[in-house]
């Protein structure tokens, strides 16, 4: 029987990963699901961290809007790295062996290719099949892949911890695109037994539709596209009680108001009622229950379905990780939020308020624990490395170290997700 090894070893802070088949060379897969803000970051920095553990051949490419694939030479073996994205909830549900909240997109079933029979179907979901890749590429060019197959997930990634799913909704699956009802309510998902790991914090941002518009010298009607978001007109438009954008003054635009949110288990709807709703203790509690006029409220399934909405509904706001290329979505205008932009440099200084920090979840009782755990180490370990962050565009979206930081960085933190962030100082101080 082939037997392999993967020995992960640590110098000068970065890591040499060997990869060596006793008989013959091997394949190893790292398979990381859930999370749609964390699905842009994982495929970009996977070059990288494949790079820093010693792999060489690294090739990418992807299939649709969710789904990335990245393949390695590691010593004698084989690597496929792949990330899909769901939603939060469903990275940690997946560890757990729990997909009653799975839809036909992500279910392993009978019928998917390489089905591990009923018991162990709960811990898989669909993902790349790595022989329907038909073209291969760089991280700027990735190729294509044209089918899924059943895959044991690694690591569940969450935008927050599993316990903050306390939301629930109603409504289309994917919004004003229609795909069928869909109801979901959460108290709080249990990882007991779960691994996790924290090392870097998740940025989001507020994006409307460029028909959203004010009078910048009222009333000369100098209409220009609004680009801030005071979190008091977040709170009125996202809990339902704004009809039209006159709501807030003649000097707006007369144009039905429309929210596009995130269904329930969504992390970035999870992170955005605690954040920026906080839970309606002082707020008003985020609305649940999709409407069309008075008010507009539709939900979305994925980061990509809301700025599908956002981008093709006149009158929409709605948010999504900030990091979402809105190159693809044209209608789309990225906003500041209580005056402050998006970005890393603001988030960790204490100016931005709206991030979480992430958290990945591993199981030590996975029967390729052995086999993959030294892959995710070494992973963390980069990955909490402000330096580590990428700094450049491809085709995963904008340069994530504009956005993105690591906890290591953050002179200003939340101590848990419903927290306000407070003063912590930096274990590892950037400039400025």
């Amino acid at each position: 029987m082939n037997k392999r090894m993967i020995l992960a070893s640590f110098v000068a802070g970065a890591s040499m990963l060997t990869l060596a088949g006793s008989v013959s060379a091997a394949t190893t897969d790292l398979n990381i699901y859930g999370a749609s803000a964390q699905f842009l970051y994982w495929n970009a920095v996977a070059p990288n961290v494949l790079t820093n553990m010693g792999c060489t051949n690294i090739e990418q490419a992807k299939l649709g809007s969710n789904q990335g694939i990245t393949r390695a030479t590691c010593g004698a073996d084989t690597v496929y790295y792949r990330v899909a994205a769901k939603a939060s909830f469903d990275g940690p549900s997946a560890v757990m062996g729990d997909d009653h909240y799975a839809d036909t997109a992500e279910k392993c079933v009978s019928t998917s290719v390489g089905y591990p029979g009923a018991a162990l179907a709960p811990y898989y979901r669909l993902m790349i099949d790595e022989a329907s890749c038909t073209t291969w590429g760089p991280a700027t060019a990735p190729g294509s892949c044209g089918a899924t197959k059943c895959a044991r997930i690694t690591l569940g990634a969450s935008d927050v911890a599993a316990e903050s799913f306390t939301q629930s909704s109603s409504g289309q699956l994917k919004g004003p695109l229609g795909g069928g009802v869909i109801s979901r309510t959460f108290t709080g998902i249990d990882v007991t037994g779960l691994t996790s790991y924290q090392p870097l914090v998740v940025p989001f941002a507020f994006f409307s539709h460029n028909t959203v518009q004010k009078d910048t010298a009222y009333p000369a009607g100098a209409f220009s596209t609004i680009s801030n978001m005071p979190r008091s007109m977040a709170v009125q438009l996202f809990s339902g009680q704004v009809y039209n954008w006159k709501d807030f003054g003649d000097e707006f635009v007369s144009l039905d108001a429309v929210a596009c949110l995130r269904h329930a288990g969504s992390g970035t709807a999870s992170a955005f009622d605690h954040t920026i709703m906080n839970g309606g203790f002082w707020g008003a509690p985020v609305a649940s229950v999709e409407s069309v006029g008075g008010p507009t409220i539709y939900f979305n399934d994925s980061s990509s379905d809301l700025m599908k909405c956002v981008n093709t509904v006149a009158g929409a706001v709605g948010y999504a990780d900030a990091d979402q290329t809105t190159s693809a979505y044209p209608n789309v205008v990225r906003l500041s939020y209580n005056g402050e932009v998006p970005s890393r440099v603001n988030m960790r200084n204490g100016r931005y308020e709206y991030f979480t920090n992430m958290w990945m979840y591993e199981d030590p009782a996975a029967p390729n624990y052995a086999v993959t755990h030294p892959i995710v180490s070494a992973m963390m370990a980069f990955a909490a490395d402000p330096a580590s962050i990428p700094t450049t565009s491809t085709a995963w979206g904008s340069a994530k170290s504009d956005y993105w930081a690591t906890r290591a960085e953050m002179v200003f933190n939340k101590v848990n997700d419903k927290g306000y962030p407070g003063y912590v100082g930096a274990a590892s101080p950037q400039l400025p």
